[in-house]
């Protein structure tokens, strides 16, 4: 019996250590892919994204942005999902209600105004980065929208 007890013990101590060395490790690999600095973008926050679902195994990820960002936000993740991850399904869904007219900053503090007025912006940056190769056409993302609705 004390051999019993003895045993039990050690096997709820260990247990209880790599329990905790567990999540210490899930902590620090979600902290290394998801961990957004100053200077990030759009791309390369959907980079993180993308390789952490992968490096996690999911196959199914929503992608959530205020209004007036979720167009390019949901792009570019498709994009880099096309890139590294082409079986990885994307949805898109805007965040919370937010006051429409509201000033803010956006693009790493360097725009300012009311979402309203972000949108203009949003649709140059589409432009401006599918000419440099950064994201995927429009007609890429509707025929990876085909392609995903047999996967959903």
């Amino acid at each position: 019996e004390a051999h019993r007890t003895k045993a039990d013990a050690f096997l709820a101590e260990t247990t209880a250590e790599y329990q905790r060395l567990y999540t210490v490790l899930n902590e620090a690999e979600w902290a290394a892919n998801t961990r957004i600095v100053e200077g990030d973008d759009t791309l390369v926050e959907a980079q993180a994204m993308v390789r952490f679902v992968k490096a996690q195994r999911m196959r199914r990820i929503i992608v959530v942005a205020p209004p007036f960002h979720q167009l390019r936000a949901y792009m570019t993740a498709v994009t880099v999902a096309l890139r590294e991850y082409p079986e990885l399904v994307l949805y898109s869904a805007v965040g919370y209600p937010v006051d429409w007219q509201q000033a803010v900053a956006h693009s790493q503090g360097s725009t300012r105004g009311p979402r309203s007025g972000l949108i203009h912006g949003e649709l140059e940056r589409i432009d401006k980065y599918g000419r440099k190769g950064d994201l995927a056409s429009v007609q890429e993302v509707l025929d990876y929208l085909d392609q995903r609705q047999g996967q959903g």
